[in-house]
């Protein structure tokens, strides 16, 4: 939703924030814009690149504005397994280009290749949030909906891509949501909560050794 950017953020003075008089200045800028959130000059000239590369690249675009779409979609469920009562925050549900229901996810990201975002979904748990909204979709509406990831770089030169979720990644991440939910139904049931437990640690493999090292 690029044209709420100016309603909802302001860029703040261009100030060294160490010393007590330009925390002052600042504060009163925050103060006087007490509406917005206050971006640091170099923060909205990324959340601007950043925005610009989304809207330019041509698949982006086109999920951004197929007829009938919607952002911010908040949907609220009765898990049928657990009947825990969920909820969830789509960035955008629509149709994509053969007309099946789509859920997209926007996501900023420092490496956006293939090996190195991979990993952050499995790192961030992306893949168990893909399966949450699977899951919440399908059950409010019978679809089985495609999920795409639209990926942004977060410096320079603020590179995008359109990923589709490969399903059986997805399916394993709707594994995953459904593991977590009985986890936290029988939790609760229990009033138990485990941790991560007690026991031992050690170094890396990679830190063992070092007084081989010769200099």
């Amino acid at each position: 939703e690029p044209e709420k950017m100016d309603e909802d953020f302001v860029q703040g003075p261009d100030l060294d924030r160490k010393t007590k008089k330009n925390r002052e200045i600042h504060d009163s800028f925050a103060h006087r814009n007490s509406d917005k959130i206050v971006l640091s000059p170099q923060q909205m000239t990324d959340a601007s690149c950043m925005r610009t590369s989304v809207w330019s690249n041509p698949m982006a675009h086109q999920l951004l504005t197929f007829p009938g779409g919607n952002n911010q979609v908040a949907i609220i469920w009765d898990d049928e397994i657990s009947g825990i009562r969920c909820k969830g925050l789509i960035d955008r549900y629509t149709e994509d280009w053969d007309g099946v229901p789509s859920i997209m996810d926007l996501k900023t990201a420092r490496d956006i290749d293939d090996h190195n975002f991979s990993r952050a979904i499995h790192k961030w748990g992306y893949h168990i949030q893909a399966g949450m909204y699977w899951r919440g979709i399908n059950q409010l509406t019978k679809f089985k909906p495609r999920y795409y990831f639209v990926i942004v770089e977060n410096h320079p030169p603020y590179d995008s891509r359109v990923l589709q979720f490969d399903p059986d990644s997805l399916e394993q991440g709707i594994k995953d949501a459904e593991d977590c939910l009985r986890r936290h139904n029988l939790a609760t049931k229990k009033n138990e909560w485990p941790g991560m437990g007690n026991g031992f640690i050690k170094l890396p493999t990679y830190a063992m050794n070092l007084n081989e090292l010769k200099f």
